[in-house]
């Protein structure tokens, strides 16, 4: 297993790699905070596969929960049925022990807490501003951006408990795949360069 970083984290045996050249396969998930879904879009046209967004199939419109198992089964049912490859992305915990078996490439964002906490709160103001449709139907408004749940609040005061839990999540599942870890926005501008992606997506 393979790591963007220096210094192994809590509950993952990662060992030291270089990501001058790094090893995409075509079964991808990608974990972390600040900057998932960039990345998944970026990599979605560089290598045609299908972007899998968790958010987008755990809720519902009007930000209403769908019921866990029933998301779990719609997740499994649409890799299933990518038979070419697919790129997962999110960090529900519910559907780790599931992909992460089948996983070739694990991409994990585990960068600071304070300039992800940051970079979350502004882009999801701007999307409050924009009026921009995320999470399949749903839209952020000032409510839902500083509401006790947010994501704002959760990156913020939980980020770094998410963090470990991924991470024990890895460990736990012995996957092969290999893992790329990524721990600062240096080492993620280089990723997206080693790969001839516009370096700038990883701002977004």
């Amino acid at each position: 297993m393979n790591t963007e970083n220096d210094n192994s984290s809590p509950g993952s045996e990662l060992s030291n790699a270089s990501f001058n050249k790094p090893e995409i396969g075509s079964r991808i998930c990608i974990y972390g905070q600040g900057g998932k879904t960039s990345l998944s879009r970026a990599l979605s046209a560089l290598i045609e596969l299908p972007v899998i967004e968790l958010d987008a199939i755990f809720w519902l419109p009007n930000w209403v929960s769908r019921d866990r198992d029933e998301a779990v089964e719609i997740v499994i049912d649409q890799v299933a049925r990518a038979t070419d490859g697919w790129i997962v992305d999110g960090n529900h915990s519910e559907i780790r022990p599931h992909l992460l078996p089948l996983a070739d490439t694990v991409i994990w964002l585990n960068l600071p807490q304070v300039p992800s906490a940051l970079r979350v709160a502004k882009r999801t103001l701007l999307n409050v501003i924009n009026r921009t449709r995320i999470c399949g139907d749903n839209y952020e408004t000032l409510k839902t951006a500083l509401a006790p749940d947010s994501i704002i609040w959760r990156r913020a005061f939980h980020g770094q408990k998410s963090q470990h839990r991924i991470a024990d999540d890895i460990a736990d599942s012995q996957t092969t795949a290999t893992i790329h870890e990524i721990r600062s926005y240096r080492q993620l501008r280089a990723f997206y360069q080693s790969l001839g992606l516009d370096s700038r997506h990883y701002l977004t």
